[in-house]
């Protein structure tokens, strides 16, 4: 058995050297560079001991673009 959870991203975080207005994921510790992938990463680390089974986090940017981390 597989257990995923996918969490969706919509224009909350900012790139470093890019200009935006946004500064919501860019104010989480550990989020530095508030991409896909690495939200993805940092959620499966703060999920995977309280989660057993979990196999995957997915986030997605849009429908058809996202990022899957599944471990180390």
């Amino acid at each position: 058995m597989k257990i995923t959870q996918a969490f969706t991203v919509e224009a909350v975080h900012r790139l470093p050297n890019v200009p935006e207005a946004h500064h919501g994921l860019n104010e989480v510790e550990g989020l530095d560079t508030p991409t896909a992938e690495t939200i993805a990463a940092w959620i499966w680390h703060r999920a995977k001991g309280g989660l057993r089974g979990l196999c995957a986090v997915t986030v997605f940017e849009t429908p058809m673009s996202w990022a899957e981390f599944a471990g180390d």
